[in-house]
């Protein structure tokens, strides 16, 4: 457990260099260092320190997530992908720049609810249209002498 740990200080300190070149704040090295243990995020640490051009224009940019690395993510043909990416982007906006945190969480909400997600329809209109009511199955199949019907 011991080695475990001193591997874990090891590289949360080589994160917090990593972080010191991309300007970050000393709170904002800490908190880098300790998101990066996140198994999900395992390929970002490489990832900065091969790129860190890319990742100081992120830290820089007035448009983070256009800035947002591509290569810090995994390439998955998971349907989620677009979700767990758009996930992962909020966590590192909210470390590195938390200014921006608003634009990250709307992105991931579009991820969600625009079409980018599992069996999420094509768009806000599509979600929020309501199928057309079947009165004849509905009284067939949910009501009964006890259960009244509410129709809106």
């Amino acid at each position: 457990a011991g080695t475990a740990n001193a591997a874990v200080v090891a590289s949360a300190m080589s994160m917090e260099g990593i972080a010191a070149q991309l300007t970050a704040s000393p709170q904002q090295q800490k908190e880098l260092a300790h998101l990066l243990t996140l198994p999900g995020l395992a390929g970002v640490r490489a990832d900065m320190a091969a790129n860190s051009d890319e990742w100081h224009a992120f830290t820089n940019s007035s448009r983070p997530l256009s800035a947002l690395p591509p290569a810090a993510f995994e390439n998955s043909e998971s349907p989620k992908a677009p979700i767990s990416a758009a996930f992962r982007a909020i966590l590192l906006v909210q470390v590195l720049r938390p200014d921006l945190i608003n634009a990250a969480v709307q992105h991931f909400a579009s991820a969600i609810f625009d079409g980018l997600g599992p069996a999420a329809p094509t768009s806000q209109e599509a979600f929020l249209a309501l199928p057309p009511m079947d009165l004849a199955a509905q009284v067939q199949d949910e009501a009964d002498a006890f259960t009244p019907l509410m129709m809106c």
